[in-house]
């Protein structure tokens, strides 16, 4: 029993090291940087959200759905960081929580993560992994949090370049219209995309604008 119980603390330790480096990796380096556990959650929620939106026809509940799409990885990526380090920590916590076993080190390391102090030891091993439960999960939360002014600016820089798209394009696009072609040979053998696909269905060569 010892032994599965230092054995599960290694396995919580390492779980603490995984999601603290995705964490970091995600909020903190400006560079892109590889997480498994960062990933598994993106792929998830796209493959959920486009398995839902392909079951309508219509363009416009489709955005809508996908529309909802960075609001909830974002929010189900700080759940699953969190429910990560609450697993790592109750791991970790357990050979050290005595006749509490594995079901007191989970409210331990619940009450440590989110900061709600219900239940706190008084002394030994537990003080200090409470102590770092607790200022891991508040840095986790108050990292989110300030990240959320960058994901909003980039946000407001692609809408707006899919405004002046559409102010070029329509809503929805259409067929875009075409200036007359140069009929020169020179123009016409070393220019393959001076005839445009579109006008010549309808009999006449153009240039796309």
């Amino acid at each position: 029993m010892v032994v599965g119980r230092d054995l599960a603390a290694a396995v919580g330790a390492f779980l603490i090291i995984v999601a603290g480096w995705s964490v970091i990796g995600t909020l903190v380096v400006p560079r892109r940087i590889r997480s498994r556990l960062t990933r598994v959650v993106a792929v998830t929620v796209d493959v959920t959200f486009h398995f839902v939106a392909d079951h309508f026809d219509s363009y416009e509940l489709r955005d809508r759905i996908l529309a909802a799409q960075a609001a909830i990885q974002l929010i189900l990526q700080i759940v699953v960081w969190l429910a990560v380090f609450e697993l790592g920590f109750a791991l970790l916590l357990w050979p050290t929580m005595g006749t509490a076993g594995l079901s007191g080190a989970f409210q331990l390391a619940g009450s440590s993560l989110c900061t709600l102090g219900y239940l706190a030891p008084r002394y030994g091993a537990p003080t200090g992994l409470a102590d770092l439960a607790a200022l891991v999960g508040l840095g986790t939360v108050a990292l989110q949090i300030g990240y959320l002014p960058t994901l909003y600016a980039a946000f407001n820089r692609r809408e707006a370049l899919v405004t002046m798209l559409d102010s070029r394009a329509g809503v929805p696009p259409g067929v875009p219209s075409c200036w007359p072609v140069p009929t020169s040979a020179w123009v016409l053998g070393s220019r393959p995309w001076a005839n445009c696909q579109s006008c010549s269905r309808n009999g006449s060569a153009g240039r796309p604008t």
